[in-house]
């Protein structure tokens, strides 16, 4: 009769406490790029946090940057990360047909 086929390695979610290893799965490599949506830019924090508020309420990852420019301090608003270009673009989609319009940003790591 044929050989059953072996059994997959174990990984270390399977493994018995306090065991070796060796054959676990290593862990996923950050993608050498993140992929944000540029939401506005504003001298004035307080607007820049109402642009903030109001995409959390849609359910997004976003947050303020601060940075200086000519001597002045701007707010970015910045949705994201996104891991991929085709999940910004399906976010970008959404925020539009909210009345949400933003400018996509490549970031390297």
């Amino acid at each position: 009769p044929p050989l059953p086929e072996p059994a997959p390695p174990a990984t270390a979610a399977a493994t018995a406490p306090g065991a070796d290893a060796p054959n676990a799965a290593a862990p996923a490599a950050a993608p050498a790029r993140l992929y944000y949506l540029q939401a506005g830019t504003f001298r004035d924090q307080s607007d820049a946090e109402r642009k903030r508020q109001s995409i959390a309420e849609l359910q997004y990852a976003v947050g303020i940057q601060a940075m200086t420019a000519l001597q002045d301090t701007w707010h970015r608003v910045r949705v994201g990360p996104f891991a991929d270009p085709g999940a910004l673009h399906a976010a970008r989609a959404r925020l539009r047909a909210r009345g949400v319009e933003t400018v996509p940003l490549q970031v390297r790591r």
